[in-house]
């Protein structure tokens, strides 16, 4: 089963627990005229988010679903938007460590479903919930938790996560990652892909058109494939690495365990050598 159902498959279970403990909801739908802005930031916090982008959209339109375990909670649940040079579209759920679905008896948290022009650049901030973003501009992202999954966007990414499994797929410009937890899974990348640092999870890239640099991962297998040029791990504390199909070099600085194996590489390779 592909990581891409997986992560599907665990979105759609976090709405379905979302709906099942959703005492008291209502919407909060809105449209925001984006005559004059640059570019679009999206708070999301608590809750799932979901932003596609719509060549030809003159406006974000938002469809907005708020939850509660109380109706005094469910009011102070708002959505406040801004026309800017960045426009902002920013959630407002009541300020408690009972945020976002759980388990718990107290809960509020707020699920978007966003519309965006296709070449409007987003910055997204998130706290908790499921997020998925396709068919947009250049993309800045902050999330702590849930899992994230980036589909065909025609300009870079820059993503730094807390926790959950990320999935990457036909990025148009260069991905840049920094992970605390979770699986990091790329699948086409127009530039080069980096992972700043990567504390635990596996990485698994192939279809890289730039270079593949590895700055420092605490754990986990890296497993790298079809890379355009340069294939280069600076520190890796433990897991094996698999590399194939790279047109330049590669390069591994420090490696603390685990093995490493390679195949059709184009250029010089240059591995610890106990390895």
């Amino acid at each position: 089963m592909s990581v891409r159902w997986i992560l599907t498959g665990l979105l759609c279970a976090a709405v379905t627990a979302q709906a099942d403990n959703c005492k008291f909801d209502r919407q909060l739908d809105q449209e925001l005229a984006l005559r004059g802005a640059s570019s679009l930031a999206v708070i999301a916090r608590a809750g799932n988010l979901e932003i596609a982008g719509v060549a030809g959209l003159k406006a974000a339109e938002i469809s907005a679903r708020a939850c509660a375990s109380s109706e005094e909670w469910l009011a102070e649940i708002k959505l406040e938007t801004k026309q800017a040079d960045t426009a902002v579209i920013e959630a407002v759920v009541p300020d408690s460590h009972h945020q976002g679905w759980n388990w718990q008896d107290r809960y509020a948290y707020l699920d978007l479903t966003i519309r965006v022009p296709a070449d409007m650049p987003l910055t997204v901030r998130d706290s908790s919930g499921g997020i998925r973003i396709e068919n947009v501009a250049a993309l800045d992202l902050t999330d702590s938790s849930g899992d994230v999954i980036v589909d065909l966007t025609s300009g870079p990414v820059t993503v730094s996560d807390s926790s959950g499994n990320l999935e990457f797929s036909d990025i148009g410009g260069s991905l840049e990652v920094r992970d605390s937890s979770g699986e990091i899974e790329v699948d086409g990348v127009d530039g080069d892909f980096t992972v700043l640092a990567d504390s635990s999870g596996g990485i698994r890239g192939q279809r890289i058109k730039g270079d593949a640099r590895i700055v420092n991962d605490s754990s986990g297998d890296i497993r790298l494939d079809d890379v355009g040029q340069n294939v280069i791990v600076e520190r890796d504390s433990s897991g094996g690495i698999t590399v194939a199909h790279v047109q330049g070099d590669f390069v591994v600085g420090r490696d603390g365990g685990g093995g490493i194996d390679y195949r059709d590489v184009s250029g010089k390779i240059d591995i610890p050598r106990n390895k």
